[in-house]
């Protein structure tokens, strides 16, 4: 329910995948106290990852992940019982190698309230790393996070925020971004460092890309420059963007 609820806020079926992978890789911690699910970021590829010596739990695992996840089946706390249930619980022993052992697995494996699962959803919510605007109905969703933690993935669109450690990040780097200079091999271990974690950043969106800095970063002929380079540039006020 959880997963369907996120599904339909992100219009991304991946949302509900994930959280079936996540709940099934839960489990089978819970199965298996010596179970270690790997290191992979995506749930679901990790799920695929441990099932790929085992056909039979595999084809129970897609099944399951269609059936839900795809084609949005009904889930009634019978059909849970009588066919999910038991499905989850092959695929589990296939991945922690253990069968599931009723004492310790029923109150995961338990049917829960739908409402109650909405009403934790929105405790969630309120705490979890998404900016929202406005705060009922939200229009718009940002997800935030350190640039490492988006490595290896693609988006849309992507907000670069200025941060500080020693100096500003992206002030440091705004040789680069002006073009003034293009060399790497003579500047200091730090700078570098900030460049190739830039670039990774840099090079998350597919279509917008912004970088949010301080205003006395740049001069007027800097911002020029930029301008020149097709960077659009604005200063954010209370009210609107106010377009240079």
């Amino acid at each position: 329910m959880a997963g369907r609820k996120l599904s339909k806020t992100s219009e991304e079926t991946c949302a509900l995948v994930e959280k079936i992978a996540e709940a099934v890789i839960r489990l089978s911690r819970i199965a298996n106290a010596d179970f270690k699910p790997g290191s992979r970021k995506h749930k679901h590829r990790n799920v695929m990852d441990l099932l790929d010596e085992n056909d039979e739990a595999r084809t129970i695992y897609m099944d399951l992940i269609r059936n839900l996840a795809v084609e949005c089946t009904a889930l009634t706390e019978s059909v849970w019982n009588t066919k999910w249930r038991p499905a989850v619980e092959k695929i589990v022993e296939g991945i922690a190698g253990v069968q599931v052992v009723w004492n310790r697995s029923d109150a995961f494996l338990k049917w829960g309230n739908p409402e109650n699962v909405e009403s934790d959803q929105a405790k969630r919510k309120q705490s979890d790393n998404f900016f929202r605007y406005p705060n009922e109905s939200p229009r718009v969703e940002i997800r935030v996070g350190s640039i490492h933690s988006v490595k290896g993935e693609t988006h849309t669109a992507t907000l670069v925020l200025e941060t500080f450690y020693r100096s500003h990040h992206l002030k440091a780097v705004k040789e680069w971004l002006l073009g003034k200079n293009a060399n790497v091999s003579s500047i200091n271990a730090t700078l570098r460092s900030r460049l190739r974690l830039h670039y990774v950043a840099m090079t998350r969106p597919t279509h917008l890309l912004c970088l949010a800095m301080r205003s006395d970063a740049l001069s007027d002929g800097e911002i020029a420059q930029l301008k020149t380079r097709r960077w659009r540039v604005a200063r954010v006020t209370a009210e609107a963007p106010e377009w240079l």
